[in-house]
């Protein structure tokens, strides 16, 4: 009520001195009905709406620093950042969008999000509450908390939120979505992975993300997959990518079980067979089925032999673990090299040797070979 008393009375003296003025000017001794609708109205309009941009600007900064601790800042590194007042945005699926400390934004539809940086949290206006909350981040009393400890949530439609002082906030969008940024500065960013089923807080991110933009491994309705179990066709296939893809020397088939040249794994595991990395069990090769922690290492290790990477290897780590006595005689070599090169490192501890992979454990095991 004081501050629309206060905006009239504003009003009021502007007109009266525009008024006074305009009756007094040498150019205007008399105030006519053309000039009240024309000149000086215009004036007025524009002085008002000046009047209340500045007066907003300045209240809403203030009470979003009073309140919140963060007015909007551009990043240190803005490069790419835009500023954006009222901008409504219409991001497509796959891609994700940044914002700063300090920016107010609205989201039509729910989306996946990611609370980083040092940031104390994410305020929700609509609820009134603040979300994923880097406070309730559970640190070891002897360790000193981490300075990136990101907070994963899923933001409300409909809601109103708020990025407090020193917080940089991830939008994941999976699939399309709309927001509206009131205030404040954001990116947009090609999203990686663009899995639904794979967020940055998970272990496996890095792995995913490392051998998805190398085309290594594919998805499948935008989802990974990261629990589902490798089979031995998709492994050969992972390494057929990371050689290149290049093409068998024949499409003549070894195997009984892989006789269809339209299969997606066909040339994989042809390329493989001609190189001694994939030998298969009385004539088949058996692609449907799970391929072991023993057998992916004997396949990593055939093809390092064939890159000229499989020398030097002592083979303590391996024979170190409890359980090495339980691995095959046709991979105890895989697993000394494996475990030399930093491939495997083991689970609790022990090799397990006849269990199977997950696609998770595979795409870390990649990155581990490759990224050494």
């Amino acid at each position: 009520m004081k501050l629309r008393k206060t905006l009239t009375l504003l009003c009021v003296t502007a007109a009266t001195a525009l008024l006074v003025t305009a009756a007094g000017s040498q150019t205007n001794p008399l105030v006519s009905k053309t000039y009240l609708d024309g000149e000086f109205r215009a004036a007025l309009v524009a002085d008002t709406d000046a009047l209340l941009k500045r007066y907003a600007d300045e209240f809403g900064g203030r009470l979003s620093q009073r309140m919140y601790g963060a007015v909007p800042v551009a990043p240190a590194d803005a490069s790419g950042f835009t500023e954006a007042r009222n901008k409504y945005l219409s991001v497509a699926g796959g891609t994700s969008v940044i914002i700063a400390a300090g920016t107010r934004f609205t989201v039509f539809d729910a989306v996946p999000a990611e609370l980083s940086s040092t940031g104390p949290g994410l305020v929700d206006l609509t609820a009134g509450a603040t979300v994923l909350d880097r406070a309730a981040v559970e640190v070891p009393p002897d360790e000193e908390p981490p300075e990136y400890s990101p907070v994963s949530g899923t933001l409300a439609a409909g809601h109103t939120y708020f990025a407090q002082a020193d917080s940089l906030l991830r939008l994941d969008t999976w699939d399309a979505a709309r927001l509206l940024v009131s205030g404040g500065y954001y990116t947009e960013v090609l999203a990686h992975p663009a899995f639904r089923d794979v967020l940055r807080t998970d272990w496996f991110y890095k792995a995913v993300d490392f051998v998805q933009l190398r085309a290594y491994f594919e998805g499948d309705a935008g989802k990974f997959s990261p629990s589902g179990t490798m089979n031995r066709a998709m492994f050969v296939t992972v390494l057929h990518r990371i050689a290149g893809a290049p093409e068998p020397s024949s499409m003549i088939s070894p195997f009984s079980d892989v006789t269809d040249p339209d299969e997606w794994y066909y040339k994989a595991v042809l390329w493989c067979a001609e190189r001694g990395i994939a030998q298969g069990d009385n004539g088949k090769f058996s692609p449907v089925r799970a391929v072991s922690r023993e057998q992916m290492a004997t396949f990593f290790y055939r093809y390092a032999q064939t890159a000229g990477d499989a020398d030097g290897v002592s083979g303590a780590k391996a024979e170190a673990f409890p359980d090495f006595a339980d691995v095959s005689d046709y991979a105890r070599d895989a697993f000394r090299w494996a475990c030399d090169r930093g491939v495997i490192t083991g689970s609790d501890g022990k090799l397990i040797p006849k269990k199977s992979s997950t696609r998770a454990q595979v795409a870390q095991m990649t990155l581990n070979y490759l990224g050494s």
